[in-house]
């Protein structure tokens, strides 16, 4: 009544499906699943009002999680009048991947460029980490599975990795699509181009991470890059670093103490503190490469084998 905006106000807008997504409907009781979920969170309020709305939206979410009807809601919640806290949740886990497992016992030293990535994907369709000692072992497919694992959750269209060094690139497109996506059914005849422009065009709804990994030949990739600004956003790891037409990440090296603390993880702290000095002197041998330290770990580890 004053004029003056309420300084504790709160905002919840709840969606029933992710963007792009039908939302589904009950037909026995003729009314919207998310609308039924949402009534029913309300009533449990008992006349409370305003309700407590993240308890609303709790609830909603655990009825959802118990549906099997691939429908996934978000909600946006803002506090304060400047809007300042903004979060949006959904379920990764039932956003279709085959990101491959992690090898690392630990990933140690590339936050830094774990957010870099993240930045360069939103400003560019098409990335690429490459290697900067051209050597191999620097972690880029580490890298990748780590990027694409932290932020699943951004790609509600699905992580799709593809290896350029198996079987053809456009088979695996089609089959990620068959097996992982609704309603996806290229029809019979059609070539491997017509298959994979089928891919770009029925898609399932929300952003797309494609990954190719290990790419030797830029030219074995570039039939099956998606359109330029669509919502495709592709990584690609290589040792390549010429003929790079796309922005990149150059990795490395890890730091010292970095290189350090992968090395205490594989051989354990009190092996590596008995013989700090000795340990110090592995990691600067192998050039602070993580696939060297796991070598030297695995050395280091063989029968009868006591000092660091």
């Amino acid at each position: 009544m004053s004029g003056q905006p309420k300084q504790d106000s709160q905002q919840f807008v709840l969606l029933a499906t992710r963007e792009g997504e039908k939302a589904k409907v009950n037909s026995e009781n003729k009314t919207g699943y998310f609308s039924q979920a949402v009534r029913e969170a309300l009533a449990a309020a008992n006349g409370n009002f305003p309700p407590n709305m993240k308890e609303v939206t709790e609830a909603v979410k655990q009825r959802f999680d118990g549906l099997d009807n691939k429908q996934l809601p978000t909600y946006f919640y803002s506090r304060s009048w400047d809007g300042d806290i903004e979060k949006s949740h959904f379920n990764p886990f039932d956003i279709p991947h085959n990101i491959p497992q992690s090898q690392a016992r630990k990933f140690v030293g590339r936050d830094e460029q774990i957010e870099e990535l993240r930045q360069l994907l939103q400003a560019n369709d098409v990335v690429a980490i490459t290697d900067v000692t051209g050597q191999g072992g620097v972690g880029k497919t580490e890298l990748a599975i780590q990027y694409s694992e932290q932020y699943l959750g951004d790609y509600s269209g699905g992580c799709c990795w593809l290896n350029p060094q198996g079987i053809d690139l456009g088979t695996q497109l089609v089959e990620f699509g068959v097996v992982n996506l609704p309603n996806f059914n290229p029809p019979d005849g059609l070539s491997l181009a017509g298959q994979v422009a089928y891919c770009w065009k029925n898609w399932q709804a929300g952003k797309v991470l494609l990954i190719f990994d290990d790419v030797k030949d830029w030219k074995q990739i570039q039939p099956y890059l998606p359109p330029k600004g669509s919502r495709f956003k592709v990584l690609i790891t290589t040792r390549q670093n010429t003929g790079l037409t796309y922005p990149s990440l150059p990795l490395g090296k890890l730091s010292a103490d970095a290189a350090l603390e992968l090395l205490t993880t594989l051989l354990g702290k009190d092996r590596v503190e008995k013989e700090l000095e000795f340990a110090k002197g592995l990691c600067q041998f192998v050039n602070y490469v993580p696939v060297g330290l796991y070598l030297i770990a695995g050395l280091r580890q063989e029968p009868g084998s006591e000092s660091c």
